[in-house]
């Protein structure tokens, strides 16, 4: 059985991937609303809350959550937390609402939003940890779930994995091309916290570490911008 690499999608949105040039990560005239408006974000009915919301933040979740209903639709949010997670010690932790994108864009949304309005959030990847580290009381948990794409490529040498994905799922994908990944150890994990913490797979004395084998990250940065990278 061979094995593959993987590409790594954190959002993805392949019709919208930006670059970074000449190492600047964000200019000195960023401006969030306009970043938010380029995204197709309406932000003419938040922008005069702003003086309430440095005063309260969990106001600002409060404002951020209908928001995002408002734009993305209702089924993307929730007012409970995912029941998903590992321990107790996560599914104890009461979010505001959770927010469940099904593209980058949106994920871009949500961190601008964050930027204007000054609210706490939370990504959840398959949410496999003892501490709430992807969950978190009073903010927004962001709950990649929906993100679960896979796709082989033309070459059968490297598949794109959406961040939502658990690795049973993904260990049983490429299989009936005799493929195999150097993935987790246990299959409940997602991949997200564990292609970014290292990895430690039944293949790493071989292979290394599941971070070893990533061919590109597509990620969605603080200031929006949707990046692709890798090799």
């Amino acid at each position: 059985m061979r094995s593959l690499h993987i590409f790594t999608l954190i959002a993805l949105n392949t019709s919208a991937v930006a670059t970074i040039t000449h190492g600047i990560f964000e200019t000195a005239d960023f401006n969030v609303p306009k970043a938010l408006i380029d995204n197709g974000f309406n932000v003419s009915s938040i922008l005069g809350l702003s003086s309430l919301v440095k005063r309260s933040p969990l106001e600002g979740c409060s404002i951020a959550c209908d928001s995002l209903k408002f734009v993305v639709g209702d089924w993307k949010l929730s007012q409970e937390a995912p029941k998903t997670y590992w321990s107790q010690q996560q599914l104890s932790v009461k979010p505001r609402c959770t927010f469940i994108p099904t593209a980058a864009l949106e994920v871009s949304t949500l961190f601008l939003l964050s930027r204007l309005i000054q609210y706490p959030f939370s990504v959840k990847s398959g949410g496999h940890a003892a501490f709430p580290a992807s969950n978190i009381e009073g903010g927004i948990t962001v709950d990649l779930v929906e993100l679960n794409k896979l796709v082989l490529s033309a070459d059968n040498k490297t598949v794109a994995v959406g961040p939502g994905n658990r690795w049973k799922k993904v260990y049983d994908y490429p299989t009936p091309y005799n493929l195999a990944m150097v993935g987790g150890h246990a299959s409940t994990v997602g991949i997200g916290g564990l292609t970014l913490g290292g990895g430690i797979s039944h293949h790493t004395n071989k292979y290394g570490l599941a971070c070893d084998n990533i061919a590109s990250y597509e990620m969605v940065s603080a200031s929006g911008a949707i990046i692709a990278f890798g090799e």
